[in-house]
């Protein structure tokens, strides 16, 4: 994302910083906690076929950290802060959520039909950026 956010500024590359992949496991931990209490009480209450509505909670949580990956590789000091006025200058959760998960479509699904997997995974993420630098201002 760094060299990508570079290239689309024209700016050199920001130099890496640690700690991406403890903010990826808060950000997915945390969406997919959610959805997997959601589908244990479905499945308590004998509900279970609404089960695939949880998918919808996943992406309302994630959608919260939809900025987030972004905003750290631009050096943000706060990067859940940023992600949370990228996420409100998008429109908020109810209008960003739809469009995650239409990108997360693409990234995840987008190889099976010929596309390729880590061409569709990069588009994805480049979306992503293309509407970080957006929002950002």
């Amino acid at each position: 994302m760094a060299v990508a956010l570079a290239e689309i500024r024209g700016q050199p590359v920001s130099p890496l910083r640690p700690g991406a992949t403890i903010l990826g496991v808060l950000k997915y931990g945390a969406a997919t906690g959610v959805t997997a209490l959601a589908v244990l009480m479905l499945w308590r209450l004998g509900h279970l076929r609404w089960a695939p509505c949880a998918l919808v909670l996943f992406y309302l949580v994630e959608a919260q950290g939809a900025f987030l990956f972004p905003a750290f590789v631009d050096g943000a000091h706060r990067p859940w802060a940023q992600a949370q006025r990228c996420l409100r200058a998008a429109g908020g959760t109810w209008v960003v959520t739809p469009k995650v998960m239409v990108v997360a479509s693409v990234m995840l699904f987008g190889g099976g039909v010929g596309q390729g997997f880590l061409r569709s995974w990069c588009i994805g993420c480049l979306a992503i950026l293309l509407w970080y630098e957006e929002v950002r201002r």
